[in-house]
């Protein structure tokens, strides 16, 4: 028996595409812009992985605190699409301008305003489901949205992975490169988004009621205080809660934490090009026999020279020097 094939609708694909751009955002979010934060903050003399991981908890209260506000504001006739742009916007706007901050505080700063957008945007990107299809297509559309998120978030983060790492060979710095890929995600996310501001129409809703906002923390509270006595929405929710805040923590901070462990990002600067050279040559005088007598020289901007007890205790051997350790200590 033949299955016909799922075909989503003008609607339902632009819906789709909202998630293939916000993507980008996140996923340039967990890879480069944690490099370009890290070298603000080394140059600011602060400690990358701690700042990295206060910004990002300040993300996570806000838009906890947020959530109900959004939620009863994506429900309300007139609310959605307008405060959707707001948000969308709000993210846009500050992926650009992260690439502008010239110090790691304005960075975070920046960084915040942004991901709260972003985050902001999703509360009424998902509430968008229910107009733009039906119920019973919703799972198959949910599923394709997140589908395609993944693959097409991979488009303009090749293309700015491409332009930081061959930085040098365009004549650019890699800050500058950083820079210009914000950019190109920012439009990205933008650009693949316009179908959807153009036809989405909200069809369902709630006429405006006087104090919504705080019924919906009443709400809130009473779902909370009655969830003890159904135990498996309750440790269902509780475990859900651990899992996916550790999956964030991972998301958010694998990048951060990595490249204060010393992991190579593939974006070595072109000044310790020289000192490989150097270590190298020695390397290969070494294995001739040849004795060194290596004179006194500055080490390349960024950098310094490592001693053979340093070596032992403090540094962790790039992988092509672990085959000449023997030699070097």
């Amino acid at each position: 028996m033949k299955t016909e094939k799922f075909k989503v609708t003008p609607l339902e694909r632009s819906w789709i595409l909202y998630d293939v751009g916000n993507s980008a955002f996140v996923l340039m979010i967990a890879t480069l812009v944690p490099i370009f934060f890290n070298a603000l903050a080394e140059a600011g003399g602060v400690s990358k992985v701690d700042y990295w991981g206060y910004a990002s908890s300040i993300v996570t209260v806000v838009t906890a605190i947020l959530g109900p506000i959004l939620g009863t504001l994506a429900d309300t006739k007139g609310f959605k699409k307008p405060i959707f742009m707001l948000c969308l916007f709000v993210g846009v706007i500050g992926c650009c301008a992260m690439g502008l901050a010239g110090t790691w505080l304005a960075f975070l700063v920046i960084f915040i305003i942004a991901k709260i957008g972003y985050s902001g945007s999703l509360v009424f990107y998902d509430s968008m489901l229910g107009d733009v299809t039906t119920p019973e297509r919703m799972d198959m559309v949910s599923s394709r949205g997140y589908a395609w998120g993944y693959i097409g978030s991979c488009v303009p983060f090749v293309v700015c992975l491409a332009l930081v790492l061959g930085s040098s060979a365009v004549g650019l710095s890699q800050m500058t490169a950083l820079s210009i890929a914000l950019v190109i995600t920012a439009v990205w996310w933008l650009a693949v988004t316009l179908p959807l501001l153009k036809k989405y129409r909200q069809i369902n809703y709630v006429e405006v009621e006087q104090h919504a906002i705080r019924q919906s923390f009443v709400r809130i509270g009473q779902t909370l205080k009655h969830l003890p006595q159904d135990k498996q929405v309750f440790w269902f929710l509780l475990a859900f809660f651990c899992y996916i805040d550790g999956v964030y923590t991972i998301i958010d901070m694998a990048t951060a934490y990595g490249t204060a462990l010393g992991l190579d990002t593939g974006t070595a600067a072109p000044a310790a090009l020289p000192a490989a050279k150097h270590i190298f040559t020695h390397i290969e005088w070494l294995m001739s026999g040849v004795q060194l007598h290596v004179p006194v020289q500055s080490a390349p901007a960024g950098y310094v020279w490592a001693s053979r007890e340093q070596l032992r205790t403090t540094y962790t051997l790039p992988g092509a020097f672990r085959a000449y350790k023997p030699l070097l200590l």
